[in-house]
This record gives structure tokens, sequence and C-alpha cells, in this order.
């Protein structure tokens, strides 16, 4: 599934299911109660979406933190790089992330030890089905770097802390 406690408690998760279409159609009316189920094709394919998905929020986290620390580096405040940001396809996260990253506050939804862990999920099915993930390989780096950083319990997206860091 997609989402965490807030889209849990609101039915607004998306629920990646995989096996068979007559079972994804007769459990989809219990599933909805929690969201939005997709049928995403045979057994095991739900676990799949989900790494998808996954790989996908890492690298936002971790080009979106770069982007603010090149701004950062180069002399930016944090209002022109944003404003900058907003003009990219990086505009919703920035925004979403953006009072977070500039408090330094990141209310746990998912912590950052399973993001790690889930990373880690995602090099390995990339490396069984023989897939280079540069990308994912780095967000996977980023995530370490900040969970052993004593970070481990906080949200996922505290990861922005340690890629914007100036030590």
């Amino acid at each position: 599934m997609l989402g965490s406690l807030p889209e849990a408690e609101s039915g607004a998760l998306t629920i990646f299911v995989g096996g068979p279409a007559q079972l994804f159609q007769k459990w989809s009316p219990l599933l909805s109660a929690l969201g939005t189920p997709v049928h995403v094709g045979p057994l095991g394919a739900g676990a799949a979406a989900k790494l998808v998905a996954n790989s996908t929020l890492f690298g936002v986290l971790g080009v979106l933190g770069e982007a603010i620390a090149l701004g950062r580096g180069l002399g930016l405040p944090d209002e022109s790089t944003f404003e900058v940001l907003s003009a990219t396809p990086l505009s919703a996260q920035a925004q979403r992330r953006r009072t977070a990253i500039e408090g330094a506050d990141y209310p746990t939804r998912f912590a950052l030890s399973l993001a790690r862990k889930d990373a880690d999920l995602v090099l390995e099915a990339a490396a069984a089905a023989g897939v280079d993930v540069r990308l994912a390989t780095a967000a996977r780096a980023w995530l370490a770097d900040a969970e052993q950083s004593d970070s481990g319990g906080h949200d996922y997206s505290a990861v922005l802390a340690r890629v914007t860091a100036t030590d």
C-alpha cells in the first residue's frame, strides 16, 4: 500500500493488489474501506508495485534535498530556492516539505529505519532482475546516512535534514 497513518485513518491509501483477478474483485469492496485498491497483476505484483512506488518517493526526497543543499551552497536564500523549485517538476514536493525543512521538524508518519529497509528491498529486487538503479542506490545511501546519524526513529523525510546539512 501507499500512504501512512493519516491516509489509513481517512481511507485514502492506495492498495496494490497482486493475485487472480477474481479474488481481487471479491475482496475489493473490503479493501475499499481503506482506500483505492489497484490490481497490478499476478501474485507478487503488489509487493513489486510497492517497491516501484517507494523508489520514486526516496528518489524525490534525495533530489529535493540536494537541490536545496545546492542552493544554500551557492548562496541562494531558501526563499529564492523554493521559488525556483516552484517552477520545476519538484514543485509539489518542495511545497509539501517546506515547513518541515525550514523548521527541522519531521513528524513521524513512516519511520526512517523502515524506509531504509524498503530501499534495501528495492536494491535487492533490482539486482535480482538485472536492473541498473543508480539513483535508487544513491537514495538508499542518503537514507542510511540519516539513519546512522541517530534519526532512525524519525520520519523518513528527516533524510532531508541529512541531505541539506552543512557539515
